[in-house]
């Protein structure tokens, strides 16, 4: 039987396969698959890309209840505003802070707009709870 397909191999045997079809028919090929952690990691690769590809062509959601924002009386003392400039860091050590304009903000949450190269106008939300955010001069 090996003698019959060897014999039958020739130039038209061979397929090109385009685009993701290769990693889709073959993935051990593109992927370490002896290492879980590899193909983990591969997923969320993938899957960052693929959100950052969506954000590239979507406009940010309107936000519910963004007509009754309002400020605790605790942000308006440190001078927040809707929409002013803020920066917006996590209370512990470690990360650098995010700046953009505050569209929302209660009890437990803070969104912030602001514009991103190669993405357009995004909303980043942040928890109230290990975060804390202050006028920016941006």
């Amino acid at each position: 039987m090996a003698e019959q397909r060897k014999n039958n191999y020739n130039e038209s045997s061979i397929r090109v396969l385009k685009g993701l079809e290769p990693v889709r028919q073959r993935p051990g090929m593109y992927t370490r698959t002896e290492n879980a952690l590899h193909i983990l990691q591969e997923v969320i690769d993938n899957s960052a890309d693929e959100a950052l590809a969506l954000a590239t062509v979507c406009e940010p959601a309107a936000i519910e209840g963004h007509e009754a924002a309002r400020l605790t009386t605790a942000q308006a003392a440190e001078g927040l505003q809707l929409g002013a400039w803020v920066e917006i860091k996590p209370n512990d050590y470690g990360m650098d802070p995010v700046h953009g304009r505050l569209c929302y903000a209660d009890q437990n949450k803070l969104v912030i707009a602001r514009e991103e190269a190669g993405l357009g106008l995004l909303h980043v939300h942040f928890p109230q709870l290990g975060y804390q955010a202050q006028p920016s001069q941006a």
